[in-house]
């Protein structure tokens, strides 16, 4: 049991088998109770983990992912109450927005809609990789809570093989701040 500021938790670590782990917090907050499930990645079980990661996000939870510099916390970026697990679990305000991860350009037209040409440039040149472009939310998918009411949404195709090989087994992008408290 844990007390940061207004946010009460309790963790339970469990080991499903020798190479994964996970931790699992109830989080309290504003009198509404939160459960957060942290994958620990165990690179030796890679694909075990994906497939695990992947239901998780599915299901609403947040999961740990490691990007080009640093490891974030993932949810589904379409889901707000997912979403709203992050910004609890590292204690960010809300109008400080997160970044869309994406899998591959389609997504991006089918969250966005029409790319500028200037961009297409930009990520022709430096996609995948810790790049993020700013594009304007004309699709209205991407919740304000994701983008702190912008009209704007961060967007980065990250080149981690791990995180790549978890996209592509959604049909959704992931909004990832880095993992670290605020």
């Amino acid at each position: 049991y844990r007390r940061l500021g207004d946010v009460y938790m309790i963790f339970t670590f469990k080991e499903i088998k020798k190479s994964l782990s996970y931790l699992s917090a109830e989080w309290y907050h504003n009198n509404k109770t939160i459960n957060v499930i942290l994958i620990i990645i165990s690179l030796n079980m890679i694909s075990n983990d994906i497939d695990l990661a992947a239901k998780l996000l599915k299901q609403g939870e947040i999961v740990a992912i490691p990007t080009e510099t640093v490891y974030g916390l993932a949810a589904n970026a379409y889901n707000p109450e997912a979403v709203e697990k992050i910004f609890i679990a590292k204690q960010r305000p809300k109008n400080d927005p997160l970044i869309v991860h994406i899998h591959n350009i389609m997504q991006l037209e089918d969250m966005i809609g029409e790319i500028p040409y200037n961009a297409s440039v930009l990520f022709t040149n430096f996609w995948p990789g810790p790049l993020t472009i700013l594009f304007k939310n004309s699709k209205k998918k991407v919740p304000d809570i994701v983008n702190s009411g912008s009209p704007y949404v961060a967007v980065r195709l990250p080149k981690n093989e791990l995180t790549l090989r978890l996209l592509s087994k959604l049909d959704f992008p992931i909004a990832a701040p880095s993992a670290n408290l605020f």
